[in-house]
């Protein structure tokens, strides 16, 4: 019940930068119902937790023991066991970590890859990780800037294509809008990846705006609440009905 108030006073239109959260923000009501919706480690999983997708969707995150083997494959035997759209929000580093699964010869039509490509691995950037510490050094010690062809714009487009797929990018919001309803078309033509290259800078003030949105929403009912008590709470919630 707790969680069902917290949802339903949330703002889920709050203005953050072009992120993985803004992509969640702009795509769960637009995914296809009966899809299965994957969530690679950590950043994908946070951001779209704060969205409530559909009823027919089925979640899943390969998180194991946090870490970031086996995403894709895990969404390629999904795909081969079903007709519906499978997704997987993805990062950099868990895609390219296994992204020889693409190449399997059995791949189908129905999977819809989203690629957010910060470039390095934002997670040991941002304020939630100890490893923020370190500041501008954070890459040198523990982040991935420089791997992984550096956010290339042609190595994951050449790869894609290479095996058939159809392919999608985008760096501002108003291209990833312009790319959104192909990459969620019900009408299924060929498997497709979508590369939306953020920054982590983007990522981190992103996080930030949508915890204080939530935690705000909260603080005010609790304070509401120890004010006015349980009899207020019933009665405003009543005269609001009215």
């Amino acid at each position: 019940e707790e969680w069902k108030n917290m949802n339903s006073t949330m703002n889920y239109n709050v203005e953050v930068p072009f992120s993985n959260l803004y992509v969640a923000q702009q795509l769960y009501k637009d995914i296809p119902q009966n899809s299965i919706m994957n969530f690679a480690i950590l950043n994908s999983l946070r951001s779209w937790s704060y969205f409530p997708l559909n009823t027919s969707i089925q979640g899943y995150a390969n998180v194991a023991a946090f870490g970031i083997d086996g995403c894709n494959s895990m969404l390629i035997g999904e795909s081969m066991n079903t007709n519906e759209f499978c997704f997987i929000v993805t990062g950099d580093l868990a895609f390219f970590y296994d992204m020889n699964a693409l190449g399997n010869r059995h791949l189908g039509n129905n999977l819809r890859i989203l690629l957010v490509n910060n470039g390095k691995g934002c997670e040991f950037t941002h304020h939630l990780n100890p490893g923020h510490i370190f500041e501008e050094n954070v890459n040198q010690y523990i982040a991935a800037a420089g791997h992984y062809g550096n956010q290339s714009p042609t190595l994951v487009r050449d790869y894609a294509c290479n095996l058939g797929m159809d392919y999608l990018t985008a760096n501002t919001k108003e291209t990833f809008l312009a790319n959104m309803e192909a990459f969620v078309n019900p009408v299924i033509n060929n498997s497709c990846v979508f590369e939306v290259f953020t920054r982590d800078i983007d990522e981190n003030e992103a996080l930030k705006i949508m915890a204080n949105v939530a935690s705000m929403k909260h603080q005010i009912k609790e304070g509401i609440k120890s004010t006015v008590g349980e009899k207020g709470i019933k009665f405003i919630r009543d005269l609001i009905k009215k």
